[in-house]
């Protein structure tokens, strides 16, 4: 076999940008069971269905809402009038979780949001559409997915850190499907950019649909029956609000929860069919606890790192560093702080001042470990 040489215009194989690996044994604590985590849910559905009020009957449901669709009614809600103040509220409640008797967020809708967002960017770009934003060929849908992904994030640490379960509505449209295995239908999917819906699907872990299930009676010579099929000859209907779990032809639905296929818009229905509240997140760190020397222990302070470090967003401190920190602030160790002065130090440390000082800290203060 001939080899040939290289040939001297070839450009050198670009080198792989991936961290260098210290390889370590490590102990590889398997976990079993179910995992205990909080829920994501999207419930999408026609127009008038009953979305909000589904939503309204979890307990202890704070709406993020860009909608003042609730009627009559009674349910604790933020109105964000555009995107950056659906962020916001996001990044509190990540930073402070929800007050007590809270314990579920709902954003309603996210499809109008998505509306906002466009807004958002249109109006920075300073151009007429979001097609013409970043120049054209799907650049400004490129954008506003890539600030959903962001929320997706948000809302995944404000789960895990928090325990705080997540629900999205979103309303729907009829759009045409060309089955590669079949003749095209129409469809309904989530009205939102193709591609941002199908982020908010595969982050969830329960997409369902809601709607209107009409059944006709026709009247015949030997009484009233019922015929779906010839609607338009029927001279009564019984309507159902009905949500489905299960993909079907016709619309996106799916669950990792074993739930029925089908199951009536009832909030109750679906709390008892996924054991709504049975599964919980590890709770957060407790925000006043004993200082060292009064049952405090390793393993908290390696907790309590971490807490800190997720709100800083940097792991390369260790919890000595983290309370010579705090001692270099002329504040208490962080074990001794309770819950306003654990905001206080992390209010500051969000500031331009504060992150100056730490990132000085990590460089010039931090001891080696």
């Amino acid at each position: 076999m001939t080899f040939r040489a290289p040939s001297a215009n070839l450009k050198p194989r670009r080198t792989s940008a991936a961290l260098p690996l210290e390889r370590q044994h490590m102990a590889l604590h398997i976990q079993t069971g179910v995992a205990a985590s909080p829920l994501r849910v999207i419930l999408q559905g026609q127009e008038g269905v009953g979305k909000t009020t589904w939503a309204a009957s979890c307990p202890g449901a704070l709406f993020l809402t860009c909608e003042d669709g609730g009627g009559i009614l009674d349910y604790a809600r933020v109105l964000c009038s555009s995107w950056d103040d659906l962020r916001q509220a996001v990044w509190t409640i990540q930073r402070e979780g929800l007050p007590n008797g809270l314990t579920a967020i709902v954003i309603d809708t996210i499809d109008s949001f998505e509306r906002l967002l466009w807004q958002e960017l249109i109006e920075k770009a300073n151009c007429d559409t979001i097609e013409e934003v970043g120049g054209g060929f799907g650049k400004g849908y490129t954008r506003a997915a890539e600030n959903m992904a962001a929320l997706s994030a948000d809302l995944d640490i404000v789960r895990r850190k928090h325990g705080i379960n997540v629900i999205l509505l979103a309303h729907v449209h009829v759009r045409p499907f060309n089955d590669p295995n079949g003749p095209a239908y129409d469809r309904y999917e989530m009205r939102m950019h193709k591609g941002t819906a199908a982020l908010w699907s595969s982050w969830a872990d329960a997409v369902l649909f809601a709607c209107f299930d009409v059944t006709v009676l026709k009247t015949g010579k030997k009484g009233r029956v019922q015929n779906a099929s010839e609607m338009e000859k029927g001279k009564a209907t019984d309507i159902r609000r009905v949500v489905y779990t299960s993909k079907d032809a016709a619309y996106d639905a799916k669950n990792r929860h074993g739930l029925p296929d089908e199951l009536p818009l009832d909030f109750a229905a679906f709390a008892k069919a996924i054991k709504w509240g049975a599964k919980q997140a590890p709770k957060p760190l407790p925000v006043e606890h004993a200082a060292e020397g009064e049952g405090h222990h390793a393993s908290f302070d390696e907790a309590e790192r971490k807490w800190f470090m997720a709100e800083l967003g940097t792991a390369s401190i260790s919890y000595p560093n983290l309370k010579a920190f705090c001692a270099s602030l002329n504040r208490q160790k962080p074990s001794a702080l309770d819950s306003a002065g654990r905001r206080k130090l992390l209010d500051y440390l969000h500031t331009p001042a504060g992150q100056e000082k730490f990132a000085g800290f990590l460089t010039n203060g931090a001891s080696a470990k």
